[in-house]
């Protein structure tokens, strides 16, 4: 009672207190017995609930928060001055008729206890920073630095918003005055110069090996130029936070946040450019389209060094792999996955580009389709002049295909004309009888690969000769014969010919793309069905869509038909999403420039309104 309550813990007190009642209240009971020990016992319980009236006002006095301005609240409901100072003991402020004011005591004291809890959860949420601090890697071997893993920064800034927001919600935050707002906006302020940051480093780190390059540079000089200003900042901004990593400190460089968006911006025109300067490329050389950005750019940055093409040959050029470059870095052949060198008709220098690769690569295209035609010309001449198991080692994989379906087609028309079919089947059961003793034989995997497609289209040959024998076919212009695939060597004009692929009422150019000595696919007559179906819809302006249940052979045979008319074919698979953007594209790409063939599998009926 003589103590400053100051000193005091009204919690301890308060329970040593009812402790003692509860001793008091059991000895009575046990003591009935004995009169003067339960008197004993009873005064002093008397005693005890004459204090227990007491514990509210020491609970209030005592309680962490209060401030001379509660006490001033106090003061005003006692009717006198009041504070530790003047009455220091409980007796004292007890004499004083604070009991007369008790409602209005715990009221303010509750309120003093509020207010010191949301002062306690700021202090600590702002010592929990102290320590909090970025980790950063060195980038490559250069001398800036990147961000590494910031996510548990990440959560400790949303853990500390959601609170400081709920803080604030509380009717007792006036009395914290505007720190409340003042650390919930450096919160987010910090969190919206991470999120920037981040996002400037994303596009940084993208963009810098691009413009590291000198060719690239020199290809797209504002772009370079806006790039080297925002990455003399980023640089600049990172040796300022690595000098104290501490996110609260690194945070504080002046104007941070307007600095990362501004570089935001420019990051952003500059990737912008970038994309128009691919497109354009592309454009120029369409097959460009079918790499990917960072592809495009491996070959755009070096462009003094023609090798660095060569892992993207395949996606450009289906049947070439690689190109041979000779002692003055002209290339002088192609080769394909299966190891088949084709000589090109002319040297190609790609020196003569001035680093432009899509020039040189567009010249390997033309010559790519000048080097097959000739290939096949000089075939067509040679076929009649040396034996047939002779002359299919001699050509390349793809020509002796061609060239043998051509000559079907012209000893097919020959015999309905002289009602020789019989003789025929006789002479192309020889021919494959032929091509199996040669298989036999011990052959370089190239030519076995070739025979063992020949074989295929003969058995197919044979096949479709029997059955217009059945069909008692003896005119050119009938259907059954009409509705196979003929092959025709004509004339364009007075100047040139070409080979032209015939179904039904479809002419098509033989593309002349270089496909490398590939396999073949086994024709049925509902594969046939298939062709003609296609080709059909390919003389109306229209796409095919072949259905049938999984692993019948829907993408292998739109793939084989783009073999037979020598077009590079490109499997797109719609599962993994497709919008009208991306088909626009594939659109542009098949229609307007690269004269590839799309075929889109997995493609479901909900894709349908895109087209």
């Amino acid at each position: 009672m003589y103590q400053p309550y100051s000193c005091l813990n009204a919690d301890v007190i308060s329970e040593e207190v009812e402790n003692m009642h509860r001793i008091m209240y059991k000895l009575s009971r046990q003591l009935a017995t004995n009169p003067m020990a339960k008197r004993a016992c009873e005064q002093m319980r008397a005693k005890i609930e004459k204090f227990r009236v007491f514990i509210p006002v020491l609970d209030s006095v005592c309680r962490h928060g209060l401030e001379n301005r509660h006490w001033k609240k106090i003061s005003d409901h006692l009717g006198k001055e009041c504070n530790p100072k003047l009455y220091p003991s409980l007796r004292d402020i007890l004499e004083a008729g604070i009991m007369n004011i008790l409602p209005q005591l715990e009221e303010i004291s509750v309120a003093a206890g509020k207010e010191y809890d949301l002062k306690t959860v700021l202090t600590t949420m702002k010592n929990d920073w102290k320590d909090v601090q970025f980790d950063v890697l060195q980038y490559r071997d250069s001398d800036t630095h990147i961000l590494a893993s910031i996510d548990d920064i990440q959560t400790q800034l949303d853990d500390h918003i959601m609170r400081t927001q709920a803080m604030k919600r509380s009717p007792y935050i006036v009395a914290l005055g505007s720190r409340a707002d003042d650390w919930e906006n450096r919160l987010t302020q910090v969190q919206n110069i991470i999120d920037t940051w981040t996002q400037v480093q994303v596009t940084w780190m993208y963009l810098e090996p691009i413009f590291s390059s000198e060719d690239i540079m020199r290809q797209m000089p504002l772009e370079g130029r806006n790039f080297k200003a925002v990455d003399k900042v980023w640089r600049r901004i990172m040796r300022h936070a690595n000098q104290d990593l501490h996110v609260m400190v690194a945070t504080e460089y002046p104007n941070m946040l307007d600095i990362f968006r501004k570089a935001v911006d420019d990051l952003e025109t500059v990737q912008k450019g970038l994309n128009t300067y691919l497109e354009q490329k592309r454009l120029f050389f369409a097959r460009f389209f079918f790499l990917s950005n960072d592809e495009l750019l491996e070959i755009l940055s070096e462009t003094k060094d023609p090798l660095r093409v060569q892992p993207h040959l395949k996606k450009c050029f289906e049947g070439i792999s690689w190109l041979t470059f000779d002692d003055n870095m002209e290339i002088v052949e192609m080769i394909s996955d299966e190891d088949e060198h084709v000589a090109l008709v002319r040297k190609i220098n790609p020196q003569s580009a001035n680093g432009l690769v899509e020039i040189w690569l567009k010249e390997v295209e033309s010559t790519m389709l000048q080097s097959v035609k000739e290939q096949m010309k000089f075939a067509w001449e040679d076929y009649y002049q040396v034996e047939r198991i002779n002359w299919v080692v001699t050509w390349p994989g793809q020509v002796v295909q061609g060239i043998s379906c051509m000559a079907w087609t012209y000893e097919v028309e020959e015999a309905i004309e002289a009602m020789a079919l019989p003789a025929y089947v006789e002479k192309c059961n020889a021919q494959i009888g032929d091509l199996v003793k040669l298989v036999r034989k011990d052959l370089a995997s190239g030519t076995r690969i070739t025979i063992e497609a020949l074989i295929v289209l003969d058995v197919h040959a044979r096949d479709v000769v029997k059955y217009l024998l059945d069909m008692d076919v003896s005119t050119l212009l009938d259907f059954d014969w009409m509705s196979q695939l003929r092959y025709y060597w004509r004339s364009v004009d007075k100047k040139d010919e070409w080979v032209f692929v015939s179904m039904v009422v479809t002419d098509v150019k033989y593309g002349m793309e270089y496909l490398g000595n590939t396999t073949r696919l086994v024709v049925t007559p509902l594969t046939d069905r298939c062709y003609r179906t296609l080709m059909g819809a390919l003389k109306l302006c229209l796409g095919g869509a072949p259905e049938g249940p999984a692993g019948t052979g829907k993408t292998e045979t739109c793939k084989d038909l783009a073999k037979s008319v020598a077009k590079k074919c490109v499997v797109f698979n719609c599962s993994d999403g497709l919008d009208y953007k991306a088909l626009g594209k594939f659109f542009k790409i098949c229609l307007s420039m690269s004269r590839s063939r799309f075929s889109f599998t997995e493609f479901q009926s909900e894709y349908m309104h895109y087209i």
